[in-house]
């Protein structure tokens, strides 16, 4: 989704990337995010700036 942010968000073609249905796909994805992947998308599109700093989960930085 980052390296494609700027293409239309299809969710059951990920689903179906990651053998899940859609309603799986959605409620697994929130959990690891904390977001939908549409508002995950939302934020990971440049607003014309650096990228948010909201995408980086403290847990999922390991080195600075």
């Amino acid at each position: 989704m980052r390296d494609n942010y700027t293409e239309p968000l299809r969710i059951a073609e990920l689903a179906a990337k990651v053998n899940m249905r859609v309603p799986s796909f959605h409620r697994h994805f929130k959990q690891v995010t904390s977001m939908a992947p549409v508002q995950f998308q939302k934020r990971v599109r440049p607003s014309g700036s650096a990228p948010p700093l909201a995408l980086y989960r403290q847990h999922f930085i390991t080195r600075v």
